[in-house]
C-alpha cells in the first residue's frame, strides 16, 4: 500500500536479534480518531507514555492507516482538505498513500471494508515539536466529501497491542499483511528519540461514525447455491451493524421457507429457535436473543435446511428486526437454490409362485419387494396385489408385515401389504400368502404394484403374472417323500433333517396334506421349521406321534415347501436307530409316500465344534434400525455335511424387517406369544473357517425396550453344544444425545505454512442420535482453509464469511450411539496474515442433531509464530500501426505483466509522453484512468492509473491509447515511450516500453474508413467428408465510402471446395484473392465457401483486408497484426484415423514457450517440447504460452481405424513414423 512501512519492516527485521518486536502493547505511542461536531471533519491524534524533546522529538517516520464499514461493497468514501498538524508554527506533511483500497478479496470472497494509508516522513516534513507524556498531539485531518457511509477507525495491526479492547479493537484485521494484494496496511511511527525501531503500541478509540448514535441492522446469507435433495446443508444468517452504536435488547430474526425446504436445527450462541408450519404449507423458523453488536460488528446464526425430492429450486428469505434500530428499509435478505437429486430407493416388486394350478386346490405364492436403488428406503411401503374373479384367498404374513385382503365390486380380490421398515440397498422384504382357483381350467394374470418407500422411479413398480388353471377331476394323487439329514448324531447333540413332499400323480390334493412321524428311541424332537407348515403331537398307544399339516394343497406334478425337523441325541445314548414316517392326503395312491432315515447316536465326539456370534451396534435408537451379522464358526477341522439351523429370539418392540445371506434361509413362527426366528444355512462349512455371514436387519418400535438377542445353533455332528448359543445385549435408548470435542494438532503453527489438524466427536448424552449430526466450526479472519480429509459418513463444506472468516460445516450422516464415536476427521488451513505471528488464533464452533437438546458449542486455541511477503516486478510492452496517415487516428495497446512473486502493493501507474503535433483523443481498458498534462517543447505527458492489485502472474486489463497524429507530422516517424511504477516493486529495469509509427501524408481529405472482418463455421469437429461451411463478412463500420477494397481469404488445402457465392465482388478461388471494390458507410459483403472436410487434422480458414482507398482508424492492410480487427482467422478439427502399429508426430509451429500437451483433457506428463509422438487414439490440445488467435484453438482429435489418411499439416504439423 506504502512505502512508508515497507521500509520500517526492513528496519524491524535487521533489529530483531537486539529484541525488537512489532506493534507491542508496551511501546509508548498510541493513535486516535475523532470526529467534529460537523460531522465530516476528522482528526487523527496521538499520545505517548514517554516524554521526548529537542532534536530526540523528531518523528522520522509514520504511517496510520484507517478501516471504513461498506457492507454493501458499493459505497466510495472520498476525502479533502487533507492538513497535517502545525505545532510551533511548523506544520506536519502528511499525504494519502496511493488512494484508497476498495473492499480487497480476502480467501475469495470481499471484505465489507475499504481502506486508506496515510504517510509522514522526516524528508518530506520538517515539523519539529516537543513530544509530552500522556497527551493528546494531533497529527493531521480531512474532511469527508462524499455521502455519510460506514465507520471509520484506526487500523488494528495484531489486536494483541489493544488487549483491554473490546472487538474489533482486539481482533487482527482480516486485510493485514500478507494479504491477496501483497499490501502492507497497518499503523507505525519511528522517533529518533525512542531509537529506529516502531514504537507504535496500540489504538486510543474504538471507531467514529457520521451516522447518528443508533444501532443499524442490515442482513446477509451465504452458504451453498445447491442442494442435493435429503441432505442437510447450514445456511449462515450474518447480522452486521452498520449504524453508530451498539445494539440494545432483544434482536429477531425470522426466516420463511418455502414447502420442501425443511428445518432441522440451528447453531448459534445465544440464539433460540422454533418452527412453525403455516396454513399454506411454509415453515416459520422464528429465532431470537440478545447479543450485544457494536457498531460495525457482526453476530452470525447457521441454519440446517434439507429439501425435498420434490423441490425443484427454491427462494427463503429472512428478516432480522429489533436492537435498537430505527432503520428497517435493509432488514431483509434472500437465497436462491436449486435442488439436485440425492441417492434414493428404487423398488420393484414381484411375484414368485408356480404358474401352473390346478382347480380348487390352494397355491403358496411370495409376494417380494426389492431395493435396486441406491439408498435404502424410508417411509412407510405399500403393495397392492390383485387376484381375479373366482380366486378365494386364505390369508398371509410375514414378519413386520399387515396385510389384509377385499373382495370389490368385481368379484376380484385386492390383497394390501403394508411395512414401515426400511429395505436396505440390494436387500428385499416380502410376505406370503395362499392363492385357490376356481373348480374350472382356464388362464388368466396376476397383477400387482408398489409404492412408497421414498422412491423417485416409479416405472419399475408392476409387476403381471400369468398363470394356468388345469381340470382338478379325472386323475390320480401319488404323492412321494424324501429325507436328507446327518447319518450319524453324537450322544448330546443335535440334527435337522429335511423332509421334502411332491405329487406325482397326475391330479391335484384335493385335501390336507399331512406328514407323521415318530422319534427314534434315544432322540427328542426339538423344533420344526418350513413354510406353510405347523406340527402338532398327541399321544397313541403310550407313543407320541407328531402330525405335520401343510396349510395348501400340491398340485399335479409339483412339490411343497421343505419341513426341517430337529432331533436331539440324547445324552448318554448311542447305537443305530431310524426316523421314519409317510406322507398322507385323500386319494393317495402308490408306496412312495414314506420315507426313513437311519441314523447312528456315537459316543465319540467328531472333529466338528460350532460355535455362533451375532455381531454389530450394541445401541439402536428407539425407532430406528441398525444390521447385525450373525456368522457360525467350526473351530475343528471336519467340515460339515447337513443343514444347520438356529434360532434366536429379539427384545420386545424389536423385529427383523429383511436378511441377506449366501445360502441362508428365514422363516419366523409365533410361540405363545413370542416371535421365534429359525435361520438355517445349507451350505457347508469348511474345518477351521466360518460361514457366510447372514445379515439381520432389525428395526425397533417407540416404545421398544431393552433386552437380549438370544440363540442357539443345532448341528447333529456337534458334540459339544456349550458354546452353541449366543447372547447379545441390545440397549434401545430413548434418550437425546449431546456432544463433545476434541482437537489434536500442533501446539504452534506457522504464519504462511499448512497446518493439519483432527477433530474427534463424542456422544456423551444418553440416546443416540436419529438423523446427520451437524458439526460447525469458524476459521477466524486471517486464515485459510485449504482441504479436509474425512472416513466414510462425513461430508464437510465451507464459505468465507463478510468479515473473512470461514465458517465449515461438517455432517456426520450415520447415527451416533450415547457414548459413541464416529471415525475422526482433519482439517487443513493456512495462517495466512503476518499480524497473526505471535498471537494465538481460536477456532469455535458447535454440534446439534435432530433429537439433541440445543446445540453443544465449543473453542480451541493455537498459537501463531513468524511470516513473510514478496514484491511485484512489472513488464510492459506497448504495441500499434506501422504506419499512420497524417491527420487520422490509430490505436496503441499497453500490455502488462506481473512476473513478481507477489502481488502489487498499491496502483500501478504508466507513463508516457506524445510528441508534439500528436494527441490521444480517447483511450478504452477497464480499471484505467488517463489524465494528461503539459510537457516540454508542446509535448504532452499521460499518466494511466490502475488501482486493482494484480496479482503473481496476473496481467491487468489491456490500455488501449488512440493517438492521432497532426498534420505536421507527415513524413516523420511517431515515437512513444513510457514507465511503470508501483509500490514496493524492487526490480525496475524491465519497465520501460516503446513503439514507433511513420506518419504518411494523407490524400483522402481527412476522411476514413473503418473496415472489419468476421468469420463463422457452420461446424468446428466435421467428420471426414462431411460438408462444412465458412461465412465470411466484411463491414464498413466507418463514416466514409471506401473503394478499392482488397481482402486476402485463406482456405485449407486437402479440403475440396464444392460451392461458392458471394454478395459482392469476386473471388478467385485458385489465388485466394477476394475484390471486394466499394462499401459505403454502414455495408456489408459476405463471402460463403462449403467444402469436403477430406483432410484429418486441423486446419484453418483466415481473411485480412489488404487494401483500401481510406485509412482506417484501428487497423492497417495487410501487416497481418492478429489484434486488429480487418484480420480474422477460425480453425476446425477433423478426426485423423489411426491404423494398427502407426504413429503420428505432431509438432507446434513458431517460436513458443511454456508448452503442454494434453490428452483427453488431462496433462501428458513429460510432454513440454514442442513435437508430440502420438500412439493412441484421443483428443490432443496444447497449451502455449502465446494465446490463440481470435478463432480460438483447436484440438486434434485421433480415432482408432483399419485405413490409412494423407499427410496433415497446418497449423499442426503431423508426419508418419513407422
Amino acid at each position: 500500500m506504502n512505502r512508508f512501512l515497507g521500509c520500517i519492516g526492513l528496519i524491524l527485521l535487521l533489529a530483531v536479534s537486539f529484541g525488537t518486536v512489532y506493534a507491542q502493547s508496551g511501546n509508548p505511542v498510541k493513535f486516535g480518531i475523532r470526529l467534529d461536531p460537523d460531522r465530516i471533519t476528522y482528526r487523527v491524534y496521538m499520545t505517548s507514555t514517554s516524554a521526548v524533546s529537542g532534536n530526540l522529538a523528531k518523528v522520522m517516520s509514520a504511517q496510520v492507516t484507517i478501516r471504513i464499514e461498506d457492507p454493501s461493497l458499493t459505497s466510495v468514501f472520498t476525502f479533502s482538505n487533507l492538513t497535517g498538524a502545525t505545532h510551533n508554527g511548523q506544520q506536519m506533511v502528511w499525504s494519502s498513500l496511493n488512494g484508497q483500497v476498495e473492499n480487497p478479496s480476502r480467501n475469495g470472497s470481499q471484505l465489507p471494508h475499504d481502506y486508506i494509508s496515510f504517510g509522514n516522513s522526516a524528508q518530506t516534513s520538517p515539523a519539529l515539536f516537543d513530544i509530552q507524556a500522556n497527551t493528546e498531539i494531533a497529527l493531521f485531518s480531512f474532511q469527508r466529501t462524499s455521502p455519510c457511509a460506514g465507520a471509520v477507525s484506526i487500523f488494528v495491526n495484531t489486536g494483541t497491542e489493544n488487549p483491554a479492547q473490546a472487538a474489533p479493537n482486539n481482533v487482527a484485521d482480516p486485510f493485514n499483511s500478507p494479504n491477496e494484494l501483497r499490501t502492507t496496511p497497518g499503523n507505525a511511527i519511528s522517533i529518533l528519540g525512542f531509537g529506529i525501531n516502531n514504537v507504535y503500541g496500540g489504538n486510543l478509540s474504538n471507531f467514529v461514525s457520521c451516522q447518528s448514535g443508533t444501532p443499524d441492522l442490515s442482513l446477509s446469507i451465504t452458504g451453498p447455491t445447491t442442494l442435493t435433495a435429503g441432505v442437510t446443508s447450514t445456511y449462515s444468517l450474518d447480522i452486521f451493524n452498520g449504524g453508530g452504536a451498539a445494539t440494545t435488547g432483544t434482536i429477531s430474526l425470522t426466516t420463511l421457507l418455502p414447502q420442501g425446504l425443511a428445518y432441522s436445527g440451528s447453531i448459534g450462541a445465544g440464539w433460540t429457535c422454533n418452527s412453525t408450519t403455516l396454513s399454506n404449507g411454509n415453515v416459520q423458523v422464528a429465532c431470537s436473543g440478545n447479543p450485544t453488536i457494536l457498531a460495525s460488528g457482526t453476530n452470525s446464526l447457521s441454519l440446517n435446511l434439507t429439501a425435498a425430492s420434490s423441490l425443484a429450486s427454491a427462494t427463503f428469505s429472512a428478516l432480522v428486526l429489533g436492537g435498537g434500530e430505527t432503520n428497517t428499509a435493509n432488514n431483509t435478505a434472500s437465497r436462491a437454490v436449486n435442488v439436485v437429486a440425492g441417492p434414493a430407493a428404487d423398488l420393484t416388486f414381484s411375484l414368485i409362485g408356480s404358474s401352473n394350478l390346478t382347480a380348487g386346490v390352494a397355491s403358496s405364492f411370495t409376494a417380494q419387494v426389492t431395493n435396486s436403488g441406491a439408498a435404502a428406503s424410508s417411509g412407510a411401503i405399500s403393495t397392492t396385489v390383485l387376484l381375479p374373479n373366482g380366486f378365494s384367498y386364505a390369508g398371509g404374513a410375514a414378519a413386520g408385515w399387515s396385510v389384509v385382503s377385499t373382495t370389490l365390486g368385481n368379484g376380484n380380490i385386492q390383497i394390501v401389504g403394508n411395512n414401515s421398515a426400511s429395505i436396505g440397498v440390494g436387500a428385499s422384504s416380502a410376505f406370503t400368502f395362499l392363492a385357490t382357483p376356481p373348480n374350472s381350467a382356464g388362464s388368466g394374470t396376476f397383477g400387482g404394484v408398489v409404492i412408497g418407500g421414498g422412491e423417485t422411479n416409479t416405472a419399475n413398480n408392476t409387476f403381471s403374472f400369468p398363470f394356468t388353471i388345469s381340470a382338478g377331476g379325472g386323475g390320480t394323487v401319488s404323492l412321494a417323500t424324501s429325507i436328507s439329514g446327518p447319518a450319524s448324531v453324537a450322544a448330546g447333540a443335535g440334527g435337522a433333517y429335511l423332509i421334502n413332499v411332491s405329487n406325482t400323480g397326475s391330479a391335484a390334493t384335493s385335501g390336507p396334506v399331512t406328514v407323521t412321524f415318530t422319534i427314534p428311541a434315544g432322540m427328542s424332537y426339538n423344533g420344526f421349521s418350513g413354510t406353510g407348515w405347523g406340527v402338532s403331537s398327541a399321544v397313541v398307544n403310550g407313543q407320541t406321534v407328531y402330525t405335520a399339516s401343510l396349510s395348501g394343497g400340491i398340485g399335479a406334478g409339483a412339490s411343497a415347501a421343505g419341513l426341517t425337523v430337529n432331533l436331539l441325541a440324547n445324552a448318554g445314548a448311542s447305537g443305530s436307530v431310524n426316523f421314519a414316517g409317510a406322507a398322507n392326503t385323500a386319494g393317495q395312491v402308490g408306496s412312495t409316500n414314506t420315507f426313513t432315515r437311519a441314523i447312528t447316536i456315537t459316543s465319540s465326539l467328531s472333529n466338528s465344534d460350532l460355535s455362533s456370534s451375532l455381531s454389530g451396534p450394541g445401541v439402536m435408537q428407539a425407532g430406528g434400525s441398525a444390521s447385525y451379522l450373525l456368522t457360525l464358526t467350526n473351530n475343528n477341522n471336519t467340515p460339515t455335511n447337513g443343514p444347520i439351523s438356529t434360532t434366536f429370539t429379539l427384545p420386545a418392540g424389536v423385529s427383523m424387517a429383511s436378511y441377506a445371506g449366501t445360502g441362508w434361509n428365514v422363516t419366523s413362527s409365533v410361540v405363545n406369544g413370542v416371535t421365534v426366528y429359525t435361520a438355517v444355512l445349507s451350505s457347508v462349512i469348511s474345518g477351521s473357517s466360518a460361514s457366510a455371514p447372514l445379515q439381520l436387519n432389525l428395526t425397533s418400535a417407540l416404545n421398544a425396550s431393552s433386552g437380549n438377542v438370544s440363540g442357539f445353533t443345532i448341528w447333529s455332528g456337534d458334540p459339544n453344544q456349550g458354546n452353541n448359543g449366543f447372547t447379545f445385549p441390545l440397549n434401545v435408548q430413548s434418550g437425546t444425545p449431546s456432544f463433545t470435542t476434541q482437537f489434536t494438532g500442533p501446539s504452534n503453527i506457522t504464519v504462511g505454512t499448512t497446518s493439519t489438524i483432527t477433530l474427534s466427536l463424542t456422544n456423551t448424552g444418553s440416546g443416540m442420535t436419529t438423523g446427520p449430526s451437524m458439526l460447525t466450526m469458524n476459521l477466524p479472519a486471517g486464515t485459510q482453509f485449504n482441504s479436509f480429509t474425512a472416513p466414510a459418513g462425513w461430508t464437510i463444506n465451507s464459505v468465507v464469511l463478510p468479515n473473512g472468516s470461514t465458517s465449515i460445516s461438517a455432517t456426520y450422516t450415520n447415527t451416533i450411539p450415547a457414548g459413541g464415536s464416529p471415525s475422526p476427521f482433519t482439517i487443513s488451513f493456512t495462517p495466512i496474515s503476518n499480524t497473526l505471528a505471535g498471537s494465538p488464533i481460536i477456532i469455535t464452533g458447535g454440534v446439534s442433531a435432530p433429537n439433541s437438546s440445543g446445540s453443544s458449542s465449543f473453542s480451541q486455541q493455537f498459537q501463531v509464530v513468524n511470516g513473510q511477503s514478496y514484491p511485484a516486478d512489472l513488464s510492459g510492452s506497448l504495441t500499434g500501426p506501422g504506419t499512420l496517415t497524417a491527420g487520422t487516428s490509430g490505436n496503441f495497446t499497453l500490455n502488462i505483466n506481473n512476473t513478481g512473486l507477489g502481488s502489487t502493493t498499491g496502483p500501478i501507474t504508466a507513463t508516457m509522453s506524445l510528441p508534439a503535433g500528436s494527441s490521444m483523443p480517447s483511450f478504452t481498458g477497464a480499471g484505467w484512468s488517463v489524465s494528461s498534462t503539459a510537457g516540454a517543447g508542446g509535448s504532452t505527458i499521460l499518466t494511466a492509473t490502475y488501482t486493482a492489485a494484480v496479482v503473481s502472474g496476473g496481467s491487468p486489463t489491456p490500455l488501449v491509447f488512440n493517438v492521432l497524429a497532426g498534420v505536421t507530422l507527415a513524413g516523420t516517424t511517431l515515437n512513444l515511450s513510457g514507465r511503470l511504477s508501483t509500490l514496493d516493486e524492487v526490480n525496475t529495469v524491465n519497465n520501460q516500453f516503446s513503439t514507433s509509427s511513420q506518419v504518411v501524408s494523407g490524400s483522402a481529405g481527412g476522411q476514413s474508413a473503418n473496415l472489419s472482418t468476421t468469420i463463422q463455421m457452420t461446424n468446428t469437429a466435421p467428420n471426414q467428408y462431411e460438408p462444412t461451411t465458412a461465412r465470411i463478412v466484411i463491414t464498413n463500420s466507418g463514416p466514409n465510402t471506401a473503394t478499392g477494397i482488397t481482402s486476402q481469404v485463406g482456405l485449407p488445402a486437402g479440403n475440396p471446395i464444392t460451392s461458392l457465392t458471394t454478395s459482392g465482388g469476386s473471388f478467385n478461388s485458385g489465388t485466394g484473392l477476394w475484390t471486394v471494390g466499394a462499401l459505403t458507410p454502414g455495408q456489408s459483403v459476405t463471402l460463403t465457401v462449403t467444402f469436403s472436410a477430406a483432410t484429418g487434422g486441423v486446419a484453418t480458414v483466415s481473411n485480412e483486408i489488404i487494401s483500401s482507398s481510406l485509412p482506417d482508424p484501428n487497423s492497417t492492410p495487410n501487416n497481418r497484426a492478429a489484434a486488429e480487427d480487418d484480420q480474422k482467422q477460425v480453425c476446425f478439427s477433423v478426426p485423423l484415423t489411426l491404423c494398427a502399429g502407426q504413429q503420428f508426430m505432431a509438432s507446434v509451429s513458431g517460436a513458443t514457450t511454456g508448452i503442454q500437451w494434453s490428452r483427453n483433457g488431462q496433462p501428458i506428463q513429460g510432454a513440454t517440447s514442442s513435437q508430440l509422438l502420438i500412439t493412441q487414439s484421443g483428443t490432443y490440445t496444447v497449451q502455449t504460452g502465446t494465446p490463440c488467435e481470435g478463432g480460438g484453438c483447436c484440438p486434434l482429435i485421433v480415432r482408432d481405424g483399419d485405413c490409412c489418411q494423407l499427410p496433415v499439416c497446418v497449423p499442426i504439423t503431423i508426419s508418419r513414423n513407422r
